[in-house]
């Protein structure tokens, strides 16, 4: 019997610049390699995923995080560790759990297809009556957290550290700002480029 010290991990390119998270939820901690950052869920605005940074690399065990690197194949280390994060948002699944209903939970995926036929960013959505499963080792939000009728929740990282902030709700409503591109047109999901706001003001967006 050999021992079993890594388990592989794939990030794929969900941010369009050769970057990506993944879902995980194991049930034994691990050490992330050099290049990936673990964010758990600290709070549940409005609508988005307030994200805190796992500052040591060590994932804890029963712990659902998203991963962040480079779209790569990485093998992550098994290790020993009584660390606890008590504050998770994140619900991690280490079995496949079924039973859910419709919009009872939000998953991480990639975003439904746009009025003008464009598919929103990865981000976490109420789930569709055909989705009644979470698999194993992946994670969740219950629904009873959030505002009714909120279908998408961006990501937002706080503090010193940005630059994963995704706006997956159609701009102008509900009171957000409004982008343009440098052309003067129009843009309802701004994403990796410079917008100028309704107001004014010049952002940039990664």
């Amino acid at each position: 019997v050999e021992e079993v010290t890594k388990v592989p991990l794939k990030v794929i390119n969900t941010n369009g610049n050769g970057t990506g998270y993944a879902s995980l939820c194991l049930p034994f901690a691990v050490e992330l390699p050099d290049g990936l950052t673990a964010y758990y869920a600290s709070g549940i605005g409005t609508n988005e995923v307030e994200l805190s940074k796992i500052k040591d690399g060590i994932v804890p065990a029963h712990t659902g995080v998203l991963v962040s690197g480079a779209a790569d194949n990485y093998q992550l280390s098994i290790v020993q560790t009584d660390k606890v994060i008590t504050d998770n948002q994140f619900v991690g699944t280490t079995l496949r759990t079924t039973g859910f209903a419709k919009d009872e939970m939000y998953v991480y995926a990639k975003g439904y297809r746009d009025a003008d036929g464009s598919y929103l960013g990865y981000g976490f959505y109420l789930n569709a009556s055909t989705l009644t499963a979470v698999p194993a080792n992946k994670l969740y939000i219950p629904a009873g957290g959030v505002a009714s009728g909120v279908r998408a929740l961006s990501l937002h990282l706080g503090g010193a550290e940005t630059g994963i902030e995704k706006n997956l709700m159609p701009n102008g409503g509900d009171g957000s700002e409004v982008y343009y591109d440098i052309n003067g047109r129009r843009v309802l999901y701004p994403s990796n480029g410079i917008f100028v706001t309704k107001s004014g003001k010049k952002v940039f967006i990664r």
